[in-house]
């Protein structure tokens, strides 16, 4: 089943060709070393004005008088435009992350943005124009927001807002590295931040929905960040959505739901809170997956090239224990500091592949560096790396094959966001990425083998983004969460490879849905897109049907 043979490369890197020409603005170098600089922006990919294609939305980061952020539409299969000045999310600011949910239950995907000091929602009106919601207002986070997620953690059918917030930040104050030379500060230089999280009150359909600040009561007010990473799933078999967030030089924090809109932290009890040395690291980016077919979600996170990247196995009730050494994920070409990283089976083999966005946040520890003094665009130079894709093996270790994937990872920057999607509609997983002072990496999958997008629809027919888990034939699953990678969010799909995953005409797999309920699908093999509609199968739980949720 090897559907790159000869070393030929996976992806074709057509950013240009199809239209995604602006540079990502993380604003001017000043010399001054402004922090939020350094971890740039992410990405995200939806159909942002309902035509059946899916759009990218790239933050930009470079502050009031830099770029605006930007909306590319897809209008024609291979041809993106950039949405015309006014669509509402064309505003200028330190914008970090991106998250997609239907807050309000329209049907049409809602967009909250990150920033550095606030966050803002916009509410999708239809035709690729968004307006700015009253709630949740901007100063209800004044610190930092990184990542942030939006799902339904007390299964009211009402998305809800997780907003992960990094560190407080003093502009004022001056960092340098081991040369003495000025540097971008590191997080244990200020205070961290806590992770909030926002009730949705309710609206009637399409309507201005009304969001709580719910921090305090909930138990994510008691441990702060620094925090980066963060994806919501079901972490302990419970049926409840719980909050894994990576942090950045300290211990992870997973919130285990407890139900009524509160939440255990236990990351070191189950085995998450440290990497394998025992230590803390410097978390960023988080993928999930079952990595190795024992249908149990297992946990990726990045971190700096000085360290080494993590993967927490699951065991028996709910544990995981730290094996990236043992599994290959240390074992690589080049070493390099990840951010938005995402697990997929890009070659359609059956096993789950990962991808890492890399880039430095400190150019005194890169190899042959260049310090640049000067402002403009060179100073870059000694933050770029390259990227790098882990293979997935049978039975065995990953393998870094990022030689022979260039258009991923031939060429050296300061990578950040990275999503996926189905960006052609072929069933195939391809991938965005972002570069600091660049234009986006837009990737299309070159596998010959066949691939299968699924999205998963509840009983209004609007689009869920989780956290669903598909079970395969065999006993494998497939995984879709909110949140995930590093300030961005992908095409709410779960990619198969029906040569290997399902039968030889079609087969039946098994969706969980967001509460637990268990619903049995016939797939088909030949078509490259399927949808699958809650209260459409065939029940799995007993005492389930149309009028439970979601």
């Amino acid at each position: 089943m090897a559907s790159f043979v000869g070393g030929r490369d996976w992806f074709s890197e057509r950013g240009e060709e199809v239209g995604v020409l602006e540079k990502q603005d993380c604003g001017p170098f000043s010399g001054d070393f402004f922090m939020p600089q350094i971890l740039g922006s992410g990405v995200a990919a939806f159909d942002a004005d309902g035509d059946g294609r899916v759009d990218l939305f790239f933050p930009n980061c470079g502050g009031q008088t830099g770029q605006p952020n930007r909306l590319f539409l897809q209008k024609n299969p291979d041809r993106f435009q950039l949405a015309p000045a006014g669509n509402g999310l064309d505003l200028s600011g330190y914008c970090t992350g991106v998250a997609i949910g239907d807050v309000n239950r329209d049907g049409k995907p809602d967009v909250l943005v990150s920033e550095y000091s606030g966050i803002q929602l916009f509410l999708n009106a239809g035709g690729g124009q968004f307006r700015l919601s009253s709630s949740p207002s901007h100063s209800q986070n004044p610190d930092w927001a990184t990542s942030c997620a939006i799902g339904d953690l007390d299964g009211d059918g009402l998305p809800d807002l997780v907003v992960v917030n990094y560190v407080a930040f003093d502009p004022a104050w001056h960092c340098t590295g081991a040369s003495g030379l000025g540097e971008f500060c590191p997080p244990s230089a200020f205070p961290g931040r806590m992770t909030r999280v926002f009730k949705n009150l309710g609206s009637n359909p399409g309507g201005e929905p009304g969001f709580l600040d719910i921090t305090a009561s909930s138990g994510l007010a008691d441990l702060p960040g620094p925090g980066l990473g963060v994806v919501i799933a079901d972490f302990g078999g419970s049926n409840l959505p719980d909050i894994l967030v990576a942090n950045d030089g300290k211990p992870n924090h997973l919130w285990m739901n407890q139900g009524g809109f509160h939440f255990s932290e236990q990351a070191l009890p189950r085995g998450l809170a440290y990497g394998g040395s025992g230590r803390a690291q410097a978390g960023m980016g988080i993928a999930l997956g079952d990595f190795f077919g024992k249908g149990r979600l297992d946990v990726f996170m990045t971190h700096l090239a000085e360290e080494t990247h993590g993967l927490w196995v699951q065991g028996e009730g709910g544990r995981f224990r730290e094996r990236g050494a043992q599994l290959g994920v240390t074992r690589s070409h080049w070493r390099g500091t990840g951010f938005g990283t995402v697990a997929l089976d890009f070659n359609l083999d059956g096993r789950l592949d990962l991808a890492l966005a890399n880039g430095s946040v400190a150019a005194e520890n890169q190899p042959n560096h260049s310090r640049i003094a000067a402002p403009g665009e060179k100073w870059m130079a000694g933050y770029s790396q390259k990227n790098q894709l882990f293979q997935g093996q049978i039975n065995g270790p990953f393998e870094d094959i990022s030689p022979q994937v260039g258009s991923l990872c031939d060429l050296p920057g300061i990578h950040r966001g990275m999503a996926s999607a189905d960006l052609n509609a072929d069933g195939k997983p391809d991938l965005i990425v972002t570069r600091l002072g660049q234009r986006p990496l837009v990737l299309y999958n070159k596998s010959e083998n066949n691939g299968t997008a699924l999205e998963f629809h509840d009983k209004n027919g609007h689009r869920c983004t989780g956290p669903i888990r598909l079970v395969l034939p065999d006993g494998r699953e497939r995984i879709l969460s909110p949140g995930g990678s590093f300030q961005s969010s992908s095409e709410a799909l779960v990619f198969v490879a029906p040569d290997v995953d399902l039968g030889i005409n079609q087969a039946e797999v098994s969706v969980i849905w967001p509460g637990g309920e268990k619903e049995q699908f016939t797939l088909a093999k030949g078509k490259p897109r399927q949808v699958l509609r809650f209260g459409k199968g065939k029940w799995l739980t007993p005492g389930k049907g149309q009028g439970a949720k979601p």
